[in-house]
């Protein structure tokens, strides 16, 4: 099984099943993680999966809202290139401000989650907040998925975060 967690490949290849006739899932069949990303059109993609995969389970990792625009801050040009594209309740040009952010993030998670409501899904959703103690985190995560042995932590970090977090473990 392999990890698909890049939006463009998994865009694409959602893109190439749709205009070969196959059904979406398809792009799914030999996977056993997908990741999404605020600019994918996760109706069109997770509505197949829902119904070929009854057993399906999809996380929807949350945040400070404030912290997660730090976050876009302190990661490259990120805030540039948001601004400057046309995401679904994003277009172009919006997103200087961080409210502005805030707010389209906020619409998406909320948007997420009536969307497994209007499918009747909503138990197989997990809105999981990703600065949540470790192993509460692994607990949560372990008792959604029905599996033991969940690896969580987080690898990209910035160094003030490992920092602070190295700080909070002594």
């Amino acid at each position: 099984m392999q990890a698909i967690y890049d939006s463009q490949h998994l865009s694409k290849t959602h893109n190439e099943a749709s205009s070969g006739g196959l059904p979406t899932h398809r792009i799914m069949s030999q996977s056993e993680v997908l990741a999404d990303f605020p600019q994918m059109d996760y109706k069109a993609v997770v509505r197949p999966i829902l119904r070929q995969y009854p057993r399906a389970r999809f996380i929807l990792n949350v945040r400070d809202p404030a912290a997660w625009v730090q976050s876009v801050k302190n990661h490259n040009d990120m805030r540039a290139r948001l601004t400057r594209a046309d995401l679904p309740g994003l277009p172009p040009g919006t997103g200087h401000e961080d409210a502005e952010l805030i707010d389209w993030l906020r619409r998406h998670w909320a948007a997420v989650e009536r969307f497994f409501e209007c499918e009747g899904a909503r138990e197989r959703l997990l809105s999981f907040d990703i600065d949540q103690d470790s192993e509460a985190a692994k607990a949560q995560l372990e008792g959604f998925l029905g599996r033991q042995g969940v690896r969580w932590g987080k690898t990209n970090m910035s160094p003030r975060r490992k920092r602070k977090a190295r700080r909070s473990d002594e």
